[in-house]
């Protein structure tokens, strides 16, 4: 969804879309279907007389959950995704002569519009990603499939053997089983 800014006026724009961020789940391997977000925000008009959507400033805030498999279990899990966010908008991020590490923090603050719309997915999605989880768990002590057979531990126990033997002392592990059978 766009939102047109370039005629924003003096007073500046209020937004709440609800969105459903398709592109994210097709991007995400992790998500099992495309998250739906709130997101709602105010633009307040920037410095420039000429073109108020340039330097405009956008506060905002996103809610939503995100489905997502386990990384251990594969079990589908309810991630909530909560974060408040400040940018500049512009029409081009502004090269930096600093250090890439300042540069880098620097650009964050910028968000890029076109034409004076602001792409409202574009922000959302971005949000989304930073609130990710990189692995995300159902629960803390959650015990992962068998790597022998493929149930899921934390609903069955397998009748498989899990014994990590170092491969230089598998010689004395099979003496052991033999004199363990005798």
């Amino acid at each position: 969804m766009l939102l047109d800014i370039s005629n924003m006026g003096d007073t500046g724009l209020s937004f709440e879309e609800s969105l459903r961020l398709t592109a994210v789940a097709s991007e995400a391997p992790d998500l099992v279907e495309a998250p739906e977000v709130r997101l709602k925000g105010t633009v307040s008009p920037g410095p420039s007389l000429r073109n108020p959507a340039e330097g405009a400033g956008l506060t905002g805030e996103i809610d939503g959950t995100l489905r997502m498999r386990c990384s251990r279990c594969l079990e589908s899990v309810d991630v909530p995704c909560r974060a408040s966010f400040r940018f500049i908008l512009v029409a081009e991020i502004p090269e930096q002569n600093k250090s890439e590490d300042a540069a880098e923090s620097e650009r964050a603050q910028f968000f890029e519009i076109q034409d004076g719309r602001l792409a409202l997915d574009a922000v959302a999605a971005e949000q989304v990603y930073l609130e990710m989880p990189l692995k995300p768990l159902c629960e803390k002590s959650c015990a992962g499939l068998c790597p022998t057979c493929g149930i899921n531990r934390n609903r069955l126990e397998c009748a498989c053997r899990h014994e990590d033997v170092d491969p230089r002392l598998a010689v004395l592990q099979e003496i052991r089983d033999r004199m363990s059978e005798s």
